[in-house]
């Protein structure tokens, strides 16, 4: 008998904590929290399988809970980085406009880099990405700055970073 691979056994209790919440859910609205827990579980199994069904289904999710909570920070985030992955980018700023003070925070700065970057701002992208790891030097925020400096020619610069964020 074959082994289940890594991925086939997050994909398997990624739909197991779908399944388990989706029951808690209907037909009673969901708080904030459990929401977004909903719609961040069903974004990172389309992520995994890169399914456009199942990036239409996380996308109906976020939308439908934006529409009853409204715009909860967490939400309004995971519904920038789906615009971002999707490659829209002008959705994706709205996103994070959408939620008072989520361009404040690390998470919400540092996808605004990313999107500097996108749309070739390099030098905000740079100071987006320093101000960043200056508050949060977390291994993701590392390793984007590290990204930035290979695409912009500094392989020594992102060796160094990527070292450190493996090291996080």
């Amino acid at each position: 008998m074959k082994r289940p691979t890594d991925y086939e056994i997050e994909l398997g209790e990624i739909g197991r904590d779908i399944s388990r919440l989706a029951e808690r859910t209907d037909p009673v609205p969901p708080d904030a929290t459990t929401a977004t827990r909903y719609a961040y579980l069903l974004y990172h199994r389309a992520s995994l399988t890169e399914n456009p069904r199942e990036f239409e289904e996380a996308e109906t999710a976020i939308d439908d809970a934006i529409a009853q909570i409204g715009p909860w920070p967490d939400l309004c985030l995971l519904k920038a980085h789906l615009d971002f992955k999707l490659h829209r980018l002008a959705e994706a700023r709205r996103d994070l406009e959408m939620a008072r003070g989520l361009v404040g925070f690390p998470q919400g700065r540092a996808l605004k880099a990313d999107l500097d970057l996108q749309e070739g701002r390099y030098e905000q992208a740079r100071k987006g990405y320093e101000s960043v790891i200056e508050d949060d030097p977390t291994w993701d925020n590392l390793a984007r700055l590290a990204h930035f400096k290979a695409k912009m020619g500094d392989v020594g610069g992102a060796e160094r970073l990527y070292n450190e964020a493996e090291d996080e």
